[in-house]
């Protein structure tokens, strides 16, 4: 798991080619006023999601975990919460979906803050809970998504 700023992106650009193209998508394509929906970045291998929700409270969330992607999480508008941890402390409580990429979980983790404009590299290893409320009222979001083929 990376949490940084996307005013560092570069930092991160010798990880690999899909994941700089898919900050560059961020740092320069990205606009606020960018509508909601999906975004061909480098085809299959690399795409953006756009979505506005309300944070949700930690009960109401699910762990998950992604095997052919990784995301990059992030807020360019509002904040919310990830809560993170390794694969080894989650019980699977789906079979993986291998067309959608996706596995859910029971279990606990770690609450990280994911504020305005930051963002989360999270990985296959990082079993993740994310929209979760900061405080003690569900607030509106703007996140980006951006699924890195590993």
């Amino acid at each position: 798991m990376i949490l940084d700023k996307l005013e560092h992106h570069a930092t991160y650009a010798g990880l690999g080619e899909n994941l700089k193209k898919g900050f560059e998508w961020l740092a320069n394509t990205y606009t606020l006023d960018t509508p909601e929906g999906k975004y061909a970045i480098d085809g299959d291998e690399v795409y953006a999601i756009v979505t506005s929700y309300k944070t949700k409270p930690y009960s109401e969330g699910e762990f998950e975990s992604h095997k052919k992607y990784l995301d990059i999480q992030y807020i360019p508008e509002g904040e919310e919460m990830i809560c993170v941890t390794g694969l080894e402390h989650l019980i699977p409580k789906t079979d993986f979906d291998f067309e959608k990429d996706i596995v859910f979980y029971t279990g606990d983790g770690e609450p990280i803050r994911l504020p305005e404009g930051y963002f989360m590299v999270l990985f296959p290893q990082d079993g993740h809970k994310p929209g979760i409320m900061t405080g003690s009222e569900r607030l509106g979001v703007k996140k980006v998504v951006v699924k890195v083929r590993c």
